[in-house]
């Protein structure tokens, strides 16, 4: 016998809710899901803002230490890229129009960066948006520092290399002109300027004829007349800022009685006293540099006189006397009274002190040349110390103990012009990939810390050293 089970009744089944919930837990799963990719859109957005006010902070700060070089935006774009890393899925859009300027550095500049990115988003579906839009801006205030600055800079003839000395002439330039705010005539308004062409002597210009003995007279114009270099003096007035009444310097006038400068006084068809001579120049002032532009607010003049700059070959190089020089400048007292005083505390001094290689006393050895040839009765060129040792300034006879002489001159004189009275900001920059590692390190202990100091193998690195102490000159500040 079969039994039956009836069917339930039609009412459970309209009790049965298993399905309904089944439907809605899918529904509110797929509504937290597009939730978390909301939050997940959330979080990348947050993230790449952030590395974008980070980058955009960078790259406004870069551009503005070197604002008034020729590619300061690029600078800025440069810095903006490495440091957003590695993309999100962001699409950036930065140029160089993307900076703006208002103003002067002279009185206070505004440089200002703004930035955009469109991020795509995976929850698109919740608002019909594709992507979010970010903008994220950066304004710094540039304002020159009210400096007495010197440019002690390199001019012997090695600087012929590769042109070595146009490349220093465009970058002494491009330092004046971040000064200037990238003006190019008118005035410094915070800063004043000195330059300091040396080579194996220093020209002091037309005050040469007051700080000498009168045994020649100063005329620059003329092949045959003294241009001006001159030779140093004895103990601590040769590397002190001391005044012609403490002791007098000489004239630095080549003797003709010798044959590695084959020329006959007073006769002006046996001198040769074009730079472009080198080695075989001829005459009173062979080696003798373009003069001393003294502190000055002139843009024109510093421009004139940069652009002026020559490799002068002969002597060798002794970045000493032009140190010495350099302190000079930038003094109170005599020889050179336009510095500010020492212990102004409104004017800062600074010096930037440059070479393309080691010490030297040069002699001639090169017997192919059309005018001189080697003379063996000397022991080096002539030299802001005359020949080794005529003078007894150097207490050397021999180039290497003569080498050594001269970097004791330099470490002590870097010292001294760090410390009080002095408190000069010290710079110096060694240019070129033959500089050997003994000079590298006398010139970064001459700086006034590790960050002052700078090798440059090459051009592009010694454009990079001179913007950056450009802007270390120069204050910034991020304002908003």
């Amino acid at each position: 016998m079969r039994h039956l089970i009836p069917p339930p009744p039609h009412g459970s089944l309209l009790r049965d809710r298993r399905g309904v919930v089944a439907l809605y837990f899918a529904v509110v799963l797929g509504f937290i899901a597009l939730l978390l990719v909301a939050a997940l859109d959330l979080i990348r957005v947050h993230l790449i803002r952030s590395r974008m006010w980070s980058a955009v902070d960078s790259a406004i700060l870069a551009a503005g230490r070197s604002l008034g070089t020729g590619d300061w935006q690029q600078v800025g774009v440069d810095y903006f890229n490495a440091n957003m890393g590695k993309s999100l899925g962001e699409t950036v859009t930065i140029t160089k129009d993307s900076f703006q300027t208002v103003g002067n550095p002279l009185v206070g500049q505004q440089v200002s960066l703004s930035v955009k990115a469109s991020i795509p988003v995976l929850s698109h579906a919740l608002g019909n948006i594709a992507a979010m839009e970010v903008e994220v801006g950066a304004t710094a205030l540039r304002k020159s520092l009210t400096v007495d600055l010197a440019m002690v800079l390199d001019n012997t003839g090695s600087m012929l290399t590769n042109d070595n000395i146009g490349a220093l002439r465009i970058d002494a330039l491009e330092l004046l002109h971040i000064l200037s705010g990238g003006a190019t005539a008118g005035n410094l308004a915070n800063s004043r300027i000195a330059l300091v062409p040396y080579s194996a002597a220093v020209n002091p210009g037309s005050e040469a004829k007051d700080l000498t003995d009168g045994s020649a007279a100063y005329d620059p114009a003329n092949p045959l007349g003294w241009k001006g270099c001159v030779i140093e003096r004895h103990g601590a007035n040769a590397m002190g800022d001391t005044p012609a009444s403490a002791e007098k310097w000489r004239p630095y006038v080549w003797d003709d009685k010798y044959t590695d400068n084959e020329y006959t006084k007073g006769k002006l068809s046996t001198v040769f006293a074009d730079w472009s001579w080198k080695n075989d120049s001829t005459g009173p002032n062979v080696g003798c540099p373009t003069p001393i532009t003294p502190l000055t607010t002139d843009i024109t003049a510093l421009t004139t006189d940069i652009n002026a700059m020559r490799a002068w070959s002969r002597g060798g190089t002794l970045s000493d006397i032009g140190m010495a020089w350099g302190l000079r400048v930038l003094s109170p007292d005599p020889p050179f009274t336009q510095g500010a005083a020492w212990n102004d505390p409104n004017i800062g001094k600074a010096v930037v002190l440059m070479t393309d290689g080691e010490t030297n006393f040069h002699k001639l050895t090169d017997r192919n040349l059309k005018h001189n040839e080697p003379d063996s009765r000397v022991n080096s060129d002539y030299t802001g110390y005359g020949r080794l040792d005529e003078y007894g300034l150097v207490g050397a006879t021999t180039v290497s103990a003569g080498i050594e002489k001269i970097n004791e001159n330099l470490k002590a004189l870097c010292t001294a012009m760090k410390s009080p009275p002095y408190n000069i900001q010290v710079y110096t920059i060694t240019f070129g990939s033959n500089i050997n590692e003994k000079t590298k390190t006398i010139y970064r202990t001459c700086a006034s810390g590790s960050a002052n100091y700078f090798h440059a193998p090459d051009q592009p690195t010694l454009r990079n050293a001179f913007q950056s102490i450009g802007g270390a000159l120069s204050e910034l500040t991020l304002v908003k």
